[in-house]
């Protein structure tokens, strides 16, 4: 497949697939928010987007079975607008099943993420994965954009009927791609004994475990400050039509920009500085969100520029982490190791989320990211400390 085509499909799946985690994960809390919800309540909710985090667990069934990742990627599509269209059916005022269909839509999403990731890591060359990883962020923050603010913007217009039916239709739009191109993620052989043991010899390589630990907090902080900006926004007595603007749209499309950027300026650099500058603009990022919630009277034009150099922090991060995580990857284990990595990843961050939520609600965002501050400025230390030997070498078992 030639490089354009390859780098078409892949945003396209990267942007459909993130649609509805981006309207659940931040669409949802905005409107719960506004519906007068607690903070406390959205944390748990979130909690339904928790098997993102343990894909790993059937990630070798993905390496190992089916002749192309593509087979994976169209059933588990239709499964996922299965599991999502009858929501239709229920409100906030149901929110068991609410929350349980989530969570199966977001297994069914995460399986198909495994084979997209596994073919991204198989059919990109070193010299496409820089741009390839870009273009997951983008295309990942570019659905935060559409159903973390599109459909949160027009959310009071259309209902929740609408919102659900046009995720239904947006999930199985690369069908048609994912058929048509299935013979070129043919899988070979080396996965064929891979089993569940396998996740936990990753620990075995003495060539990731600088990496395992970084990977275990750099993403935290920042990520808790973004899960908090839209019901912080709420509180200052914005509409949801201009918390769709201000977050879905304005910081979307700067985290949309950060990752396409850092996968352009990035591509020859050293995992040390990459990871330098991740962690500066997140400390810088969080920095701007504690002024958002310390002071009351800030104008409109400074929410939006706060709200852009988060979301260009966020999606240049992204793209760091998913650089190097791709390539730590052994021959064969691509989806498990890949989805391993991304477990370890919210290991500390989804209990976070409820936790934050509950300091949020008791003391004030103002305290929650003065901690996330700190928290930051401890994880640059160990960047500078642990990025001295090379985090990133060829891999073996």
């Amino acid at each position: 497949m030639k490089t354009n085509k390859k780098y078409t499909l892949l945003i396209l799946l990267f942007t459909t697939q993130t649609i509805p985690i981006a309207f659940f994960g931040h669409a949802v809390p905005a409107i719960m928010r506004d519906k007068g919800l607690s903070l406390e309540a959205i944390g748990w909710f979130q909690m339904a987007l928790a098997p993102y985090g343990f894909s790993f667990l059937w990630a070798p069934v993905v390496d190992k079975y089916g002749r192309t990742y593509f087979r994976w990627v169209n059933i588990s599509t239709l499964l996922y607008a299965v599991f999502i269209f009858p929501l239709i059916f229920f409100g906030f005022d149901n929110m068991v099943p609410l929350t349980i269909l989530v969570a199966l839509a977001v297994i069914s999403m995460t399986t198909q993420d495994l084979a997209v990731d596994a073919f991204a890591i198989r059919s990109l060359s070193d010299g496409e994965k820089s741009i390839g990883n870009g273009m997951q962020s983008g295309g990942a923050y570019f659905g935060f954009l559409i159903g973390g603010g599109v459909l949160l913007m027009v959310y009071n217009a259309i209902g929740w009927s609408a919102c659900i039916l046009i995720l239904c239709v947006l999930i199985v739009l690369p069908l048609y791609y994912t058929l048509k191109y299935s013979k070129h993620s043919t899988k070979d052989n080396s996965a064929s004994s891979i089993s569940l043991k396998d996740i936990f010899s990753y620990f075995k390589v003495k060539e990731f475990l600088r990496w395992i630990v970084m990977l275990l907090v750099i993403k935290t902080p920042l990520e808790i400050v973004f899960q908090f900006l839209r019901p912080l926004l709420i509180d200052k007595g914005y509409r949801l039509e201009q918390v769709g603007f201000m977050f879905g749209i304005i910081t979307m499309s700067f985290a949309m920009a950060g990752g396409f950027l850092a996968g352009l300026f990035l591509k020859k650099k050293s995992e040390r500085i990459k990871l330098i500058t991740a962690i500066t603009g997140s400390v810088i990022a969080i920095g701007f969100a504690l002024l958002m919630a310390e002071y009351k009277a800030l104008p409109y034009s400074a929410y939006l520029l706060f709200c852009s150099i988060i979301g260009f922090a966020c999606g240049w991060k992204a793209m760091v982490v998913f650089h190097i995580a791709m390539n730590k990857v052994r021959a064969g284990k691509e989806a498990t190791d890949y989805s391993f990595q991304s477990f370890l990843g919210s290991v500390l961050f989804m209990p976070m989320l409820p936790i934050s939520g509950m300091l949020a609600d008791r003391y004030g965002y103002t305290l929650l990211f003065s901690l996330m501050v700190f928290f930051s400025l401890i994880i640059f230390v160990m960047v500078i400390l642990l990025s001295k030997a090379r985090l990133t070498q060829p891999a073996h078992d």
